[in-house]
C-alpha cells in the first residue's frame, strides 16, 4: 500500500473514533437505535407497551424507507468522503445501529480497540457471544495491517476462548503485525478484560 493510501486508511480509522460534524445526524440516529435496541432485549414491558413501540418504530421505518440504498458505501462517502467507509462499517461504524462499535485507535505500530458489549450481545449468562468476539477480531486484526500499510482481504480467522468474556465491562482488543510476505500478513491480538486476556485471535491477510 503506499503511504497516500496508508494515511488515508489510518484517516479513515479516526474518522470511525470521532465522527464528523457531517455525520452528526446518522450518528444521533444509530445511538438513538443502539439505545432502543439494548433496551427491547430482555425487557419485562407487557404486550401493551411493546404494541405501542413497535408501532412507533414501524412509522420511522416507513420515514426512512424512501431513501433506502442497497450498499452502505454511498452513506459512507457522502459522510465522509474518501475517510468515510469505517463509518457505518458492521463492527466499528458509529453510525451503524447494528455495529457494537469496536472503537479502534493506532498505537504506534499496534491497534487497539475498545468496546463494552451490552445485553443484546449477551451468549453464555454475564458474558458477550462467541462470534461477537471472532467478529471484533477480524475487524482489529484486519485494520492493524491495514495502518500499517498492509491491507487485505481476510483467508483465514481462528479465534480461541481463554475465559468468558464480560458483559458491560471494558474491554480493549490488541493487535499487531507477527510476520509479512509479498502478498500475506499475519496478525496476532488479544482481547482484554482489565488485566485478564479473555481471548486470542490470529488472522491471515492477503493482497488481491
Amino acid at each position: 500500500m503506499s503511504t497516500d493510501a496508508t494515511a488515508n486508511y489510518r484517516a479513515s480509522v479516526a474518522g470511525a473514533a470521532e465522527p464528523p460534524p457531517s455525520a452528526a445526524a446518522a450518528f444521533r440516529l444509530a445511538e438513538a437505535l443502539r439505545r432502543l435496541g439494548a433496551l427491547a432485549v430482555g425487557t419485562a414491558a407487557p404486550d401493551s407497551v411493546l404494541d405501542e413501540a413497535a408501532a412507533a418504530v414501524d412509522a420511522a421505518s416507513d420515514r426512512l424507507a424512501p431513501y433506502a440504498e442497497p450498499s452502505r458505501y454511498e452513506q459512507a462517502q457522502r459522510l465522509g468522503g474518501a475517510s468515510g467507509v469505517f463509518l457505518n462499517h458492521p463492527i466499528t461504524g458509529p453510525v451503524n445501529p447494528l455495529a457494537p462499535r469496536v472503537v479502534m485507535r493506532p498505537d504506534g505500530e499496534r491497534l487497539l480497540g475498545r468496546a463494552l458489549y451490552g445485553t443484546p450481545y449477551e451468549g453464555p449468562p454475564g458474558a458477550v457471544h462467541g462470534g461477537q468476539i471472532a467478529a471484533g477480531f477480524d475487524a482489529v486484526l484486519a485494520m492493524a495491517g491495514g495502518i500499517n500499510g498492509r491491507m487485505g482481504m481476510t483467508r483465514s480467522l481462528s479465534t480461541r476462548f481463554l475465559k468468558p468474556t464480560p458483559l458491560h465491562a471494558e474491554l480493549v482488543y490488541e493487535a499487531a503485525i507477527m510476520s509479512r510476505e509479498e502478498r500475506k500478513t499475519v496478525v496476532h491480538g488479544v482481547l482484554r478484560a482489565g488485566d485478564v486476556v479473555t481471548a486470542e485471535g490470529t488472522g491471515e491477510f492477503v493482497f488481491r
